[in-house]
């Protein structure tokens, strides 16, 4: 079967920055609204009045004259006079006067840079001919900003996936410890749940000095009998006779609101018992475990989370589980150029809130509040720039919040191979100095999704890496959804824990229920995924030594392409072959149709997948599209690569990027 034509569709629809344009996209459809949404608006010092938010639309992208005149931005003009490609963003501020709502206004908030060939952009969906009209490179990828008329680029970083319990044994202290970065609108919780050699159970999380005992920590949460704080850890008598020594040393603690206490006087020490309490209600809603919720109810969720920590750990420490593999790919997300401006935009609008409130307050303090013209007494404290500023300056100099340094760069244009190249880099966060072995090596899960030459040498080798061919990026759906479904189709919700007979359905890390079958409903899941029931970002991983169901839906995996194969033969046949060379099916068909899907690593765990379509028997699950296709773009090019060592495949890819030629066509 010639399956060129799959590939050639596949590049046709998708071209080679599609996983910056889609988290761009997303970031404007979704993420700017639920940013405003988690805002919710302003309290305000002045009497009975106070400011909420509504909704907020991008405009397009336009540029001021001299005159004062506003006419319709393109990118090449703001390359040429040194401008900002950006839109103005509208924000619906709704005045409240004495709880009483009254009509709304939209104001300027400020600008936002725009990705070159996204929705926002005036290049979106233009042919090569109007391109060329307006004066700009048709065979532009885009997926790039323009800054004062630099062109830079974010670049994707790797980071471990956040909401996932990590389990590791660290030799050094002979302990086991289960961490989970929690994540919540871009605030990052390390919690970490550690079992010494002596088998006591310790928690540590932000903002409570120390480490609290976890039966303490389970009370504090709402679980007050014993029964049930060993029935929240595991129905195993052997894992729950493991809690005998830490049920010893918490006998003490009897209540919530001792236990409460233990944490408050770590908190507030030396304070009044009232005040001591109402700060370890604020620390264990806001920074214990904060993806699962921050209000009172949510507690009960994070005690049941808490033990399933417990139950890891302490499998780990018994020799029932393996340790988890911190390079396997099911464990990283690439944080996007969406992910990281939504990140940004947060913050800047915290500091625009703040710069209303205080000009509110000063214009009210003059006097000059005069009611029934709330309107323009709104529209006055709000100043544009502030925003403005803040997203321009952190794209100008790469300076993130968070302390990262070097998240923007100056696209590489020497030639069109480096630039196509930039925008495909993904780096790793670790430091350059330390040797870190693992980190740097090649992970058989990076197959088909990070390519195997393309990394510099020297200290940054095998640290920034590049994404093969056919790689591309999930974009989060929505949870509820995918959490109604999976309760739909038989998944049983629970709080107490079952036992281990049944197999446990995580969704995006956290426990969702159980069901009987695990292997029946993995395969449940698959199939309706390919009849497009649910959305193809869904991946399901069934693992049979824990009894576990992993389903993922966020954003950020790495996934690939492969065909599905039934019955030892591929679902895409050559009638597929001959209606795509004649242009009457498109990629989006073969996904559709239930012939192409797409494959995290974690749900690669579960695959057979067969390199060449000789190869192929009743066992095989999935048959590789192209095996060419686990080089990136610049290995591409190098010819007979399996034909070299290695370091020269290095090499030569590395020096493709550098041979002097056209960036873009329209200089």
């Amino acid at each position: 079967m010639n399956k060129w034509p799959i590939i050639k569709s596949f590049f046709d629809e998708k071209q080679f920055v599609k996983q910056h344009l889609d988290s761009y996209n997303d970031f404007i459809e979704r993420g700017l609204q639920q940013v405003i949404n988690d805002q919710v608006g302003i309290e305000t010092d002045i009497e009975g009045f106070q400011v909420r938010f509504g909704k907020i639309r991008a405009d397009i992208p336009k540029a001021k004259d001299a005159d004062g005149s506003t006419r319709y931005l393109y990118p090449q003009e703001s390359r040429l006079r040194d401008l900002t490609y950006s839109v103005p963003l509208y924000l619906e501020i709704i005045p409240v006067v004495n709880n009483e709502e009254k009509e709304p206004v939209e104001v300027n908030i400020g600008e936002l840079p725009v990705m070159v060939k996204s929705k926002l952009c005036a290049l979106y969906a233009r042919s090569d001919m109007e391109l060329v009209e307006v004066g700009e490179d048709p065979k532009d990828p885009g997926g790039y900003f323009i800054i004062n008329g630099s062109e830079k680029v974010i670049v994707a970083i790797e980071d471990l996936a956040p909401n996932k319990i990590l389990i590791e044994s660290s030799a050094r202290t002979n302990s086991v410890v289960a961490k989970v970065f929690s994540t919540r609108h871009g605030f990052r919780a390390l919690v970490k749940l550690e079992r010494k050699k002596d088998g006591l159970l310790r928690v540590t999380f932000p903002s409570v000095p120390g480490k609290i005992p976890f039966i303490t920590t389970m009370k504090a949460l709402g679980l007050t009998r014993d029964q049930d704080i060993v029935n929240a850890v595991s129905a195993e008598p052997e894992i729950q006779k493991e809690l005998l020594d830490n049920l010893e040393e918490s006998i003490d603690v009897t209540s919530e609101e001792e236990a409460l206490d233990v944490v408050g006087k770590r908190v507030a020490i030396g304070q009044l018992k009232e005040y001591r309490l109402k700060r370890a209600h604020y620390s264990i809603d806001r920074y214990l475990l904060p993806h699962i919720g921050t209000d009172q109810e949510d507690r009960i969720r994070k005690a049941y989370y808490l033990g399933i920590m417990a139950d890891r750990a302490i499998e780990l420490a018994l020799n029932k589980r393996e340790e988890d593999d911190k390079d396997h790919y099911s464990s990283k997300r690439l944080r996007l150029a969406g992910d990281l401006l939504q990140n940004l935009f947060r913050l800047s609008l915290i500091q625009l809130t703040r710069d209303i409130k205080y000009q509110l307050e000063r214009t009210y303090a003059r006097g000059k509040f005069q009611p029934g013209k709330e309107h323009e007494f709104v529209k006055k404290s709000v100043r544009a720039d502030v925003l403005t500023e803040r997203m321009r300056h952190a794209m100008a100099t790469g300076q993130w919040p968070g302390g990262r340094t070097g998240v923007s760069q100056l696209l590489d244009t020497v030639n069109y191979m480096s630039k196509l190249s930039h925008l495909r880099r993904v780096v790793s966060m670790l430091s350059r100095s330390q040797p870190h072995f693992e980190a740097r090596d090649l992970h058989p899960t990076h197959w088909g999704r990070i390519c195997p030459s393309e990394t510099p040498e020297g200290p940054n080798c095998g640290l920034v890496k590049n994404l093969s061919l056919m790689c591309e990026v999930s974009v989060g759906v929505n949870e509820e959804e995918i959490e109604n479904y999976l309760l739909e189709i038989g998944v049983k919700k629970i709080l107490k824990k079952a036992p281990k007979s049944l197999t446990f359905v995580y969704l995006n890390g956290s426990l969702v229920g159980t069901h009987e079958n695990g292997v029946e409903l993995a395969q449940k899941i698959r199939e309706n995924r390919r009849k497009c029931r649910v959305p193809d970002t869904v991946n399901v991983a069934y693992f049979e030594d824990t009894n576990e169901i992993q389903v993922n839906c966020d954003g950020g995996r790495a996934r690939r392409p492969l065909i599905i194969v039934e019955n030892g033969s591929p679902k895409v046949t050559e009638n597929h072959i001959q209606d795509l060379m004649r242009g009457e099916l498109q990629w989006s068909d073969l996904v559709e149709r239930g012939c192409i899907e797409y494959m995290d690593a974690e749900e690669e765990e579960n695959a057979l997948i067969a390199i060449n379509e000789d190869e192929l028997t009743a066992d095989y699950t999935h048959l590789e599209i192209y095996p060419a296709t686990i080089l990136g773009i610049s290995a591409s090019i190098v010819p007979f690569p399996e034909h070299n060592a290695a370091p020269r495949n290095s090499y030569g890819a590395g020096m493709a990027k550098q041979s002097l030629g056209f960036g873009a066509s329209n200089f």
